[in-house]
């Protein structure tokens, strides 16, 4: 299954874990402890990953939930989209000799 396209009105991902730490998809299962699904892990880039990507990517509703692509529809005070974005600015800076 492909990623779906980049839904209108919402801002490409940065895997911030938001939605995760919301709910669980129809695959997960959400942590009440930990405040987040038990499935969700953190990349050596401080964002996060799907440990059950490669299994929904073959299921047949897949496509509709989770939405794997179609974008982050809450970027407003998502302090963790907010912080992996200045990284993002920091990295492309220091490479152009901005700093």
């Amino acid at each position: 299954m492909p990623l779906l396209e980049l839904y209108p009105g919402s801002v490409p991902c940065v895997r911030s874990g938001f939605c995760c730490k919301r709910s669980a998809c129809a695959f997960g299962e959400y942590d009440h402890e930990k405040q987040q699904c038990k499935f969700l892990e953190t990349g050596g880039d401080g964002r996060y990953q799907c440990g059950k990507f490669d299994e929904i990517v073959d299921a047949p509703f897949a496509e509709i939930n989770p939405a794997f692509g179609a974008g982050c529809c809450m970027p407003l005070f998502n302090e963790d989209r907010q912080r992996i974005i200045e990284r993002m600015r920091s990295v492309v800076d220091i490479e152009r000799g901005d700093h």
